[in-house]
């Protein structure tokens, strides 16, 4: 079982012993808000059975964040393309450690150990283009906006774009260089 690490912080590959931490999160309005749009699920046996479904068909990686002691989020790949070389990644950490810094780093650690394992070329990152402090963030590294999905998601009775960011393997380690500045 492989686990990531980088200073205070650690990523434990995902098992069932996380399952309440994801089904918490999973509900809160936070996660549905920027990383899904599903609803919110009623029971734990509805999230397993979803969990179960989404690494069946998809979800290809996840890894439970931790600093310390204390569970802080979650990072998940999907959609691997092991012909094209690409995959799609999506990062949350709770609000009490958003600003701290940490989901950049295990962006990074994770992106790192999925280019390495599956020699990728690049990987995506989807977000929705009121989610101001994600795109602000991968503006602010120079990650590459490479599409734009016009009134593709409603959230609150509004439609919204998503944006697609790509960082491309020969990019990692100059973005590690800039998080650590």
């Amino acid at each position: 079982m492989t686990n990531l690490y980088w200073k205070k912080l650690q990523l434990i590959a995902y098992n069932d012993s996380y399952a309440n931490h994801l089904f918490v999160w999973r509900n809160t309005s936070l996660f549905l808000s920027n990383l899904t749009a599903r609803t919110a699920l009623n029971n734990l046996e509805q999230f397993k059975a979803e969990l179960q479904r989404d690494f069946a068909t998809d979800r290809n990686e996840q890894f439970i964040l931790l600093v310390g002691e204390t569970t802080i989020g979650t990072v998940y790949s999907y959609s691997l393309n092991k012909i094209d070389k690409y995959c799609f990644v999506s990062v949350f950490v709770i609000d009490t450690f958003i600003r701290l810094g940490f989901g950049a780093k295990a962006t990074i650690l994770f992106c790192q150990y999925l280019f390495d394992k599956y020699d990728l070329y690049k990987i995506y990152f989807d977000t929705y283009d009121y989610n101001k402090e994600v795109v602000t963030l991968l503006k602010k590294k120079e990650i590459s906006l490479e599409g734009k999905f016009k009134n593709q998601h409603i959230y609150n009775g509004k439609r919204h774009d998503v944006l697609r960011f790509a960082l491309y393997k020969k990019d990692i380690e100059e973005w590690e260089t800039k998080l650590k500045a």
